[in-house]
This record gives C-alpha cells, structure tokens and sequence, in this order.
C-alpha cells in the first residue's frame, strides 16, 4: 500500500476500523508522517491525533486506548494509531466495542505483522488492508537464504549484522523473519518458532543485549524452508 493509498483511508474513511497487515515499522511510520502533513495542511487537527507503539498490547494498554476514544475529537474525526507485535486476548475482548461501533467518530487503525493473533469476534469489526512489501525485496531474498540453509549458512547471513552490533538491522530482520513465517502459514504446524521470535526482540531491547547470543539460538531453533 503506497502513501496515497493511507492518505485515502485517512482523508475519506470507508470504515471505522484498519487492520493494516504487512511490515509493522514501514507501515507506522508511512502512516504517521501521512497523518503529519494532514495536520498541516489543516485535514486533521493536531489534537485529534493520538498513536503509539506496543510490543505485547495489554488490557491497561487497552483502557488507555478506550479512554483516548471517549473524548470528543476537535475536528471531524479522531484518529487513533497503534501497531501491535502481539496482543492478549483480555485487551482484544475490551476493545471489541472500539472496533465494532460504526457511529463513533473515531477512525482505528492497527498496524500488525498479521491476522492470525487476532480472536475472530475482533477480527470481523476490521476492514483488512494487506500492505506489500516491494521495499524489502532484497531482505525476503536473504530471509529465503537464511530459512533454507545449514546452521554455518544462516550464522554467514547475520554475521555483519553481529559484528556491527547493529540493533537496528538485527530488530528489522527478526520483524521480516517473523513476516515471511507467517505467510509460509508455519503457524500452523510450529507455533513455537514466533514464540522464540518474540523472547529474541524482547531480549534485543534490553538495555546490553548479546546479538551473538541472539543470533547463535536463532540460527539453531528455526525450522529448515526449502
């Protein structure tokens, strides 16, 4: 989905709920600097505007976002922006009412790396956008690369990113791993592997986190993709 394509739901919503599936950062960040130029060309009101990012959204998270709902938007609508890299189920059940009401004048949008976490009560109140990935052709290249080889292979691929101790990359090649497993729909057979996904970002934003150590499990753990 290509900035113009946001600044369509953002200006005219069809709907009151987004669920934008795709490369959770890349479509956050798209969205926020969309949201941005809206409010400075007088669309949106600065105030009406209110977003963050979760890694495991709680059920406080979740009456945060409520509350932010509650109130009365300045402008014509409210926009609330949130990515996601999982929730809880108590959370989804209290912002089932967020997603499902169609009078309210609040605009939802979640950005997620897909839709499988989401219970199917929650899941029916979104209109689902699927955002390609066109920018990161050369990185599913090197994840395809990573999934098929031997241990050696995979520990060669990640090396760099090891040795530069480079947070940044390491976090973007576990979002696009993440990504590529679940449309591989390998969910279904090893649920484990997102688990161990998870435990590895999480461990990478620690304040001294060993990307060796990370990289050296993940190499080990990860099924073999031909």
């Amino acid at each position: 989905m290509s900035k113009s394509d946001f600044s369509a739901i953002l200006e005219n919503p069809s709907h009151h709920a987004y669920l934008i599936i795709g490369n959770i950062e890349a479509n956050y960040e798209t969205l926020r600097l969309t949201i941005r130029q809206q409010v400075a060309q007088g669309i949106l009101e600065a105030s009406d505007i209110w977003s963050r990012q979760f890694e495991n959204l709680n059920i406080d998270d979740a009456r945060e976002i409520k509350e932010v709902q509650s109130t009365k938007p300045i402008g014509e609508r409210r926009v609330v922006l949130f990515s996601l890299q999982t929730i809880q189920s108590e959370a989804q059940n209290s912002l089932l009412k967020l997603f499902e009401d169609p009078l309210s004048d609040t605009v939802s949008i979640v950005c997620a790396v897909n839709s499988e976490m989401f219970l199917p009560t929650v899941l029916s109140r979104f209109n689902i956008v699927h955002s390609g990935r066109d920018e990161n052709d050369g990185q599913d290249k090197t994840i395809s690369k990573f999934l098929s080889g031997s241990i050696k292979t995979r520990f060669e691929i990640v090396e760099s990113i090891v040795n530069e101790k480079d947070k940044v990359q390491a976090e973007k090649f576990l979002n696009t791993l993440e990504q590529v497993l679940h449309e591989k729909s390998i969910q279904k057979s090893n649920s484990q592997v997102f688990e161990d996904i998870f435990a590895a970002r999480r461990f990478l934003r620690s304040r001294a986190p060993s990307l060796k150590m990370i990289f050296e499990n993940l190499c080990g753990i990860v099924p073999v993709i031909k």
